[in-house]
């Protein structure tokens, strides 16, 4: 998941909720995992870091790529 280069963040503090909404609605990968918000907040939190959020937000990072 993610990009090793990424250019660009989001912010999806406010729309965490339905991001988990949606991962759960795939039962079948996500049923088994207890810890699935708990895991998605860890793999957010060094991305808001990296674009500079306060504490507390979380952002998705990603590569955006330019073709001319």
């Amino acid at each position: 998941m993610g990009t090793p280069s990424p250019n660009r963040y989001v912010d999806i503090t406010d729309m965490l909720d339905r991001k988990l909404a949606a991962l759960r609605a795939h039962q079948s990968q996500t049923a088994h995992r207890n810890t699935l918000e708990e895991d998605v907040r860890e793999r957010l939190v060094p991305n808001s870091q990296a674009a500079g959020l306060p504490p507390g937000r979380l952002a998705e990072a990603f590569q955006v790529v330019t073709i001319e």
